[in-house]
């Protein structure tokens, strides 16, 4: 099936359709393919009870050796009403409410997995995250991650944030300098209300709304895509992630997949 969609896309399949007034049926085979390739990764890996972070309407397809627990900010009738756009009948019952960043719920080393797609992008300090995911594993078990490319996302045209930049969140995150953070995260918020949201809506704004607009998010502490990634980048996120912030956890897969990357970790045994 892999080999199929490659030669599709390498014959310009996909534009042809959307020429031909076909779009939504692309976006149809496109998210049933992003769905399949997600299943087959944790087929191969994922086992036991482990956690999905803001699953919503799109929950990873487990294997029948796991089962996930579903923790999200919200109630399912809560996200219901709040997301009116998606295939509500789908939505996940919300087992845990709760802050997925820092899963204060539960104790260390007591999740067989933890699955979080598109969330990375959402925090301030992604190494932060990902430490935290990481102790509440036990020996063996897999942390499963995927984010969008910013370039077949609406973050396309935002520069992409640099290991060095997410690794001076951590230490300020760590150092508790919350200010300076919240300083350097003002031009994530301008990026995201000038580029992003650009992209989304399709209308642009003079430079005072924009600023209002972003000054807004920023005092709220609202949640955006903090962070622009490419496939290598996240790479070599995941990869120093490894050796020199948990290096009992292995990098074991890595691919891009569509508009997306997954990454999968495991802790050695």
């Amino acid at each position: 099936m892999d080999i199929v969609i490659l030669i599709a896309r390498k014959l310009g399949l996909p534009s042809l359709l959307r020429n031909l007034g076909l779009g939504r049926m692309v976006g149809v085979l496109n998210t049933w393919n992003l769905r399949r390739i997600r299943a087959k990764v944790a087929h191969c890996h994922l086992r036991g009870v482990g956690l999905e972070i803001g699953a919503l309407h799109f929950p990873l397809r487990l294997p029948p050796e796991a089962k996930a627990i579903y923790l999200d900010r919200a109630s399912r009738e809560d996200n219901i009403r709040r997301y009116t756009d998606v295939d509500q009948a789908h939505i996940v019952h919300t087992d845990i409410i709760g802050n997925g960043f820092d899963l204060a719920c539960f104790g260390s080393k007591t999740l067989d997995f933890i699955v979080a797609n598109h969330v990375l992008e959402h925090t301030d300090d992604a190494l932060g995250a990902l430490a935290t995911w990481a102790s509440r594993i036990r020996a063996g078990g897999h942390l499963f991650i995927t984010l969008p490319i910013a370039d077949k996302c609406c973050d396309r045209g935002r520069p992409l944030t640099s290991l060095e930049h997410l690794i001076e969140d951590q230490r300020l995150k760590q150092d508790a300098k919350l200010r300076e953070l919240a300083d350097r995260n003002l031009e994530h918020y301008r990026e995201w209300v000038c580029i992003s949201e650009v992209n989304l809506n399709g209308c642009t704004k003079t430079e005072v709304e924009n600023e209002r607009r972003w000054r807004s998010l920023a005092a709220q502490e609202a949640e955006i895509h903090f962070h622009a990634f490419s496939p290598q980048s996240l790479a070599d996120l995941m990869k120093y992630f490894c050796t020199n912030v948990c290096p009992d956890f292995l990098l074991v897969e890595i691919r891009e997949s569509g508009g997306e990357v997954i990454s999968l970790l495991q802790r050695s045994t």
